[in-house]
């Protein structure tokens, strides 16, 4: 008998139980960006245009292939679209899980899946509901110093979360298999834990985030 709950139901009761480790993290989420990246590659997008299109399924993230779409190709027209509006009071992280090029403008594509994902992470890294107002405030406020709202996990967590949920599209991770990669062989990280959090003792936020990246950066380029 399937036990099936959706992701918000499953989010809420880990808020009220205890938050999952990096390892637990990595083992329920890395298989759904596989799923996500799949679709990718075939030039659709996942159903996360509806939150409640994804479950929990016997302790698997999932969504139905069926409802998958293709992805929105159609670039000039978000394009001009941001050039009549003239500013860039359109670009800012939303609560909930949505994106803004979709929620202000109707275009949703491979960069808007990948920024939802972002967000589906930093709920499971995090232990918050993005929906819920104090949380969400709290992540939007905290999000260059998103270690500072749980360092009990990898910081390498963190890091693909900024990568993810990127306001501007030009400088959005683009494609999830770099992602899949970081998340699989976080063990392989220069950086560790107690590194991290020794560094968070002496440095600002901006300094630490900058050094983590420089590393992961190398690292990849490495890979």
């Amino acid at each position: 008998m399937e036990n099936e709950i959706t992701f918000l139901s499953f989010l809420d009761g880990k808020i009220v139980s205890s938050p999952l480790s990096t390892d637990e993290i990595i083992s329920f989420f890395v298989p759904f960006l596989c799923r996500v990246n799949e679709l990718h590659l075939d030039g659709k997008v996942s159903p996360l245009k509806d939150i409640y299109e994804i479950k929990v399924i016997n302790n698997e993230l999932t969504f139905d292939d069926s409802k998958a779409e293709e992805s929105d190709h159609n670039l000039d027209r978000l394009n001009a679209l941001l050039e009549k509006q003239g500013d860039k009071s359109s670009l800012e992280i939303l609560d909930g899980y949505t994106c803004w090029e979709f929620e202000n403008f109707g275009h949703y594509d491979v960069l808007s899946d990948i920024y939802v994902c972002g967000l589906l992470l930093a709920s499971l890294t995090l232990n918050m509901n993005l929906r819920n107002k104090e949380h969400f405030k709290k992540f939007k406020d905290n999000f260059n110093s998103l270690h500072l709202l749980n360092q009990n996990v990898h910081p390498v967590l963190h890091e693909c979360i900024k990568r993810m949920v990127k306001l501007e599209r030009n400088k959005r991770e683009t494609e999830l298999g770099s992602i899949i990669f970081l998340l699989e062989n976080y063990k392989d990280q220069v950086i560790s834990d107690i590194d991290f959090q020794q560094q968070s003792q002496s440095g600002t936020p901006l300094d630490i985030l900058a050094e983590l990246q420089n590393r992961l950066y190398d690292f990849t380029k490495r890979n």
